[in-house]
């Protein structure tokens, strides 16, 4: 999933990416703005007007409402991301893994729950794609992070096992994270949240 394969047309004047820009944002607010329920009701005519441009332009650069979701998507996971990028980078050298692990989870939580789109997004993308589409791949920014926690910690995982370690751990924390964001009770989703850090713990003790 990325931005350059969600966008139609890449713009290359300033005024165009402006353009882009503002139709992205105005999504964005309008997702805010809205009740969850309405995700899918959203509409190109109503992005269109909440940007101030002619609705055609949305189709010179998107094909269609998912287009535009997609790129939302993207920039909540990166925005998340960077978030644990920087807690990750708290952690001293050859730290516990069971401490590396909880922190990582439990940040990637924190500021899954803290961004204004991520959950929300998430949760419309597990609702119109299929459970595979959803699992980050290799070169992910969540592989990314977990090979950083991984590199930090007393537990780095023979060569041999390296890459299959890491994508059964890509799959696990991102399955298990949708599941407590589909969770509409909060301490519920805190007690899922908390059996995942114990399982993967324990996958790698």
């Amino acid at each position: 999933m990325t931005t350059r394969t969600a966008i139609r047309k890449e713009p290359r004047q300033a005024r165009a990416k402006a353009r882009v820009n503002a139709l992205i944002e105005a999504t964005e607010r309008l997702l805010v703005a809205s009740p969850e329920a309405e995700t899918a009701a959203l509409s190109t005519t109503a992005i269109a007007r909440e940007a101030g441009v002619p609705v055609g332009s949305v189709y010179q650069y998107f094909e269609s409402l998912d287009s535009i979701l997609e790129v939302l998507r993207e920039r909540a996971h990166d925005e998340v991301m960077q978030v644990v990028a920087n807690e990750l980078q708290r952690i001293g050298e050859h730290s516990d893994w069971s401490v590396t692990n909880r922190h990582l989870i439990k940040s990637f939580w924190a500021a899954a729950r803290a961004h204004p789109t991520f959950r929300r997004l998430t949760r419309y993308e597990n609702s119109t794609q299929p459970l595979w589409n959803t699992i980050p791949k290799p070169g992910s920014w969540l592989d990314r992070l977990i090979r950083e926690a991984l590199a930090k910690t007393d537990r780095t995982p023979p060569a041999d096992r390296l890459e299959a370690q890491v994508r059964t751990l890509t799959a696990a924390i991102s399955v298990l994270t949708d599941q407590a964001i589909e969770e509409q009770d909060e301490a519920r989703a805190e007690v899922l949240v908390d059996e995942m850090i114990r399982l993967v713990a324990g996958y790698l003790a």
